[in-house]
């Protein structure tokens, strides 16, 4: 009954959460915790029986978790995953990627000028 009202009124929804798997134990066992990148609070995720072994696999890396999600109606943050359809694994490059990075324009003109430059060209 409880859950049927919150659907009603926009708090739970399809969605997807990134955040880094957390493992932690509880009077049930194992559960399995979101810890989001923007602000680092924990969402708890409760898989179904065929996406348990994923999260298990994604324990301590960064993952795109979709699912059944209820959000605080306050703040509209994620408190909950039900329901996991599917746990995606984020790649993250090396800490030293940026010096491989490349200039697109090579010049020594300011972004201001070039820009201004291709709007009146068109």
């Amino acid at each position: 009954m409880r859950r049927a009202a919150a659907e009603n009124d926009g708090r739970v929804s399809l969605g997807t959460v990134r955040g880094r798997v957390e493992m932690r134990s509880g009077r049930d066992g194992s559960q399995y915790a979101l810890c989001e990148l923007v602000d680092g609070r924990a969402v708890m995720c409760y898989p179904t029986t065929d996406t348990e072994t994923a999260l298990r696999d994604a324990r301590g890396r960064v993952a795109d978790v979709t699912g059944t999600v209820q959000r605080d109606p306050a703040t509209d943050q994620p408190r909950s995953i039900h329901g996991i359809t599917s746990v995606d694994l984020v790649e993250q490059g090396t800490s030293t990627a940026y010096r491989s990075a490349r200039s697109v324009l090579k010049t020594r003109e300011p972004a201001e000028v070039l820009i201004r430059r291709m709007r009146d060209a068109q």
